[in-house]
């Protein structure tokens, strides 16, 4: 068990990427309001001056028909008239310009006070109208008026758009900007108290699984050495007590007179003691402690086997390698899972054949392989590929237990219903132990 843990990196601020987000959109609005409302705004203006312009060239234009309808040959020559009728417009700043298709610029009137035609570029607003007598056009007149103050208000109109322009796109860009700013503060000051109750929780969780880990360790030990009590007390006290037993009974069986019969008592007796002796031997094999993992892997295995009529392939490449030895919890997980591992294969594989492999890997880690040709089931009969059999039907225990076993000591132990990279391609159950620091 440990705790989850935290990402290592705190979240991603997001004042940069708004910051990104938001300056297309600031010079957009840069554009917009600085650029393209002037310049509509502008040419509204100049659309209108020229209406204004166009109405009164109309008006002119009606006036001046009427003077060609009197005087058809030589109205265009009636200067006088032309100017009178143009006055108004002159006198507001316009220039009037008649022209007739015999003669351009027929007759040309200046704003009032001007000396000269204004020079070219000036800014000047356009409007004509045909002049109409008796239903045929007898010339055009075209008045220009003025645009000088257009563009004096142009300027100040893209002056005025340009700082409201600057402030629309500072305060499209700054203000989310400085509210995403606040909020990168706010979560980095709750990934920082998040960060701070993770790493105690994580703390906590450790010294439990410590705890746990120290406790099952005590458990497995207090285990051990209770097999190994109960195993002494089944081999010297019950196992003593059979043999004295079947000594009284061959002393009287060799008495004189009529003997009982008692050589089937004898029979049952010498049963119960090898009975007793292979419990106590399940139990805690003596060999174990006195000759080492080596020898009682090795006794036990070929024993199950052989009285189990399974063919049994041994390979310990430890035996005789001149290793350091191996610690006693090292040795129990190895005999615990191959004892287990073998009493699934009696149980529930169906095999003929088991191979068991000992060694220490490359990287120094010990192993041990047991596979064996049965129908996949090694694990139980309904294993899950894990060394377990189904939830809550009590088989597997065993396997669970070893693999508890094997977590304790920091290795793992994993199974597989199908080997095939094994010749005998059955169950196969493999445990990892790691090398001594």
């Amino acid at each position: 068990m440990s705790a989850r843990p935290h990402p290592a990196a705190p979240p991603p601020r997001l004042a940069p990427r708004l910051a990104r987000l938001m300056a297309p959109l600031a010079l957009l609005a840069l554009a917009a309001i600085g650029v393209g409302l002037p310049a509509l705004y502008s040419r509204a203006l100049l659309s209108e001056r020229a209406a204004e312009a166009r109405a009164d060239a109309q008006r002119l234009a009606l006036r001046y028909g009427l003077l060609a309808a009197r005087d058809e040959g030589l109205w265009a020559y009636a200067y006088g008239a032309l100017a009178l009728e143009a006055r108004p417009l002159t006198a507001s700043g316009a220039l009037v310009r008649l022209d007739t298709p015999r003669r351009p610029a027929a007759f040309v009137a200046l704003p009032e006070g001007a000396a000269a035609p204004p020079p070219p570029g000036a800014p000047l607003a356009y409007g004509g109208a045909p002049v109409l007598a008796r239903g045929e056009e007898v010339g055009r007149v075209g008045v220009w008026r003025p645009a000088e103050d257009l563009g004096a208000l142009q300027r100040r109109l893209w002056l005025l758009a340009a700082v409201v322009a600057l402030a629309t796109a500072g305060g499209t860009l700054v203000l989310p900007t400085r509210a995403a700013r606040r909020a990168d503060a706010e979560i980095r000051a709750l990934w920082d108290e998040l960060s701070a109750l993770n790493a105690t929780l994580e703390a906590r969780v450790e010294e439990r699984t410590r705890q746990l880990a120290r406790l099952s360790n005590r458990l497995m030990r207090a285990q051990e050495e209770e097999r190994a009590r109960v195993s002494r007390d089944l081999h010297d006290d019950l196992g003593q007590a059979l043999t004295g037993l079947r000594l009284q009974l061959t002393a009287l069986l060799r008495a004189p007179g009529a003997p009982p019969p008692l050589a089937p008592l004898i029979a049952g007796v010498d049963d119960s003691i090898a009975r007793v002796r292979a419990l106590a031997h399940d139990l805690r094999p003596p060999e174990l402690d006195a000759l080492g993992l080596s020898h009682a892997l090795r006794r036990h295995l070929e024993g199950r086997a052989a009285a189990a009529g399974l063919a049994l392939s041994l390979l310990d490449e430890l035996e005789g390698a001149g290793e350091s030895p191996l610690t006693a919890a090292e040795s129990d997980a190895v005999f615990r899972v191959a004892q287990e591992a073998l009493t699934n294969v009696l149980r529930h594989a169906h095999a003929a054949r088991v191979d068991v492999r000992l060694w220490r890997d490359a990287a120094g880690w010990l192993c041990l392989r047991v596979v064996d040709d049965g129908d996949g089931r090694g694990g139980g009969a309904a294993g899950d590929g894990r060394g377990g059999g189904a939830a809550g039907d009590g088989r597997g225990l065993g396997l669970l237990g070893a693999a508890e076993r094997a977590r304790e000591l920091g290795g793992h132990l994993s199974a597989l219903p199908r080997a095939p990279s094994h010749p005998l391609g059955g169950f196969s159950l493999l445990l990892r132990l790691p090398p001594p620091s």
